[in-house]
């Protein structure tokens, strides 16, 4: 098979998908014009009787619509700065190419209680929905029916954003929600940088189910955890942590999880044999990353972008309390940045107040462009 081949589902699914490539982005799914793809276990799957798991009758009949949508189906990286930036990153800028970069945070005391890392992104699409720039937020939400499972929802209101806000750091396919949202609507996506880039994919190649995004947010992003492993492995069974009673998960080199003071699981009776977890305040457990790395996301081994390098705004906490490092990246990205800014919703401090967290950014947007050539020199 040479690069000059046009890709379809076919190719898609024994380049991509098969090999444990896939991100499960869902973007496949979304922009497939007969219906015939669906998700299932954060994969595509082919639904079509005829056409077996590895092919589709449609593709072999022409439609290649599903390929021109994934981001790691013979990535075009250069293609996409180039048409989202103006041009391709440079060696001296390993977290992408950015117009401002500074720290930020909500300016309202309920946003920022509420929100992830000072509640930035919280605030600034509150501002957005506040001035009609969008007629919603496409972002992560969770499932009423099972705690701190992950779920896309839609949000059209500043209560709604505030009841999504928080990082579950378990994997939500936000882009699947596009497919309930008509062209002529306009919303943000909000997404891990693997989502941004399925988008922006998808936008190049002019595929309509991809157009109500008007705005993007990037999460940066090393690995999302399986929610058997971390969620009902690490925290229920190994912790006895109720999952009901977690508030907040953060990552700053370590896990910390919050609930109800009193409510630390089986922390509450000592040590944990084979688990150096503990309570470290009242309400707060402290897991150890290591703890929780078996437990990623096979498919997070072989992405390269930490800083979501392609969104409008990009956004990290890098190690920060109550503060986030937001790049806007783009020239819609530093309007709004600096328009919710000049109007008060969001506080803007200049990053190099905190050179620690952008050491952290370049460090782990470097190591992660060369993650997937790594992992793949791995032995089987």
């Amino acid at each position: 098979m040479t690069a000059a081949t046009v890709a379809q589902w076919r190719e898609l699914y024994a380049e991509v998908v098969d090999p444990g490539l896939c991100m499960g982005c869902a973007a496949c799914v979304v922009a497939c014009p007969r219906g015939v793809l669906a998700y299932a276990g954060e994969r595509p799957v082919q639904t079509d009787a005829e056409s077996g798991a590895d092919g589709c009758r449609f593709g072999d009949a022409g439609c290649t619509v599903c390929a021109k949508a994934c981001a790691r189906l013979r990535p075009q990286t250069v293609m996409l700065e180039s048409a989202v930036m103006g041009r391709a990153h440079r060696d001296d800028e390993p977290a992408g190419v950015a117009r401002s970069v500074v720290a930020a945070r909500g300016a309202s005391p309920a946003v920022h209680a509420a929100g992830q890392d000072g509640g930035f992104v919280t605030a600034l699409l509150g501002w957005a929905l506040e001035h009609e720039l969008i007629d919603g937020a496409v972002v992560s939400g969770v499932d009423p029916t099972a705690p701190l499972l992950p779920v896309p929802v839609l949000a059209t209101t500043p209560a709604d954003l505030l009841a999504a806000a928080r990082s579950r750091y378990t994997y939500s396919a936000n882009p699947l929600l596009l497919r309930d949202v008509p062209p002529a609507r306009r919303v943000t996506l909000v997404g891990t940088p693997c989502q941004v880039s399925a988008v922006r994919r998808a936008q190049a190649s002019g595929l309509k189910r991809f157009r109500s995004v008007v705005f993007t947010v990037g999460l940066m992003c090393s690995e999302a955890f399986t929610v058997e492993g971390f969620l009902h492995g690490v925290l229920e069974s190994r912790l006895g942590i109720d999952l009901r009673d977690v508030a907040k998960v953060n990552i700053k080199g370590r896990v910390l999880v919050s609930v109800p003071p009193g409510r630390e699981g089986r922390l509450r009776q000592g040590a944990i044999p084979g688990s150096a977890a503990r309570i470290a305040a009242p309400g707060l457990v402290e897991v150890p990353l290591k703890e929780c790395k078996p437990f990623a996301r096979e498919a997070c081994h072989h992405c390269p972008d930490f800083a979501a390098e392609l969104a409008d705004v990009s956004a990290g906490g890098l190690g920060l309390d109550g503060w986030t490092i937001a790049m806007a990246r783009t020239g819609i990205g530093e309007d709004w940045l600096h328009g919710a800014a000049f109007e008060g919703a969001v506080e803007l401090r200049d990053a190099g107040d905190f050179p620690e967290a952008l050491a952290v950014r370049d460090r782990l947007a470097a190591a992660q462009r060369r993650r997937p050539a790594k992992h793949a020199a791995l032995p089987a």
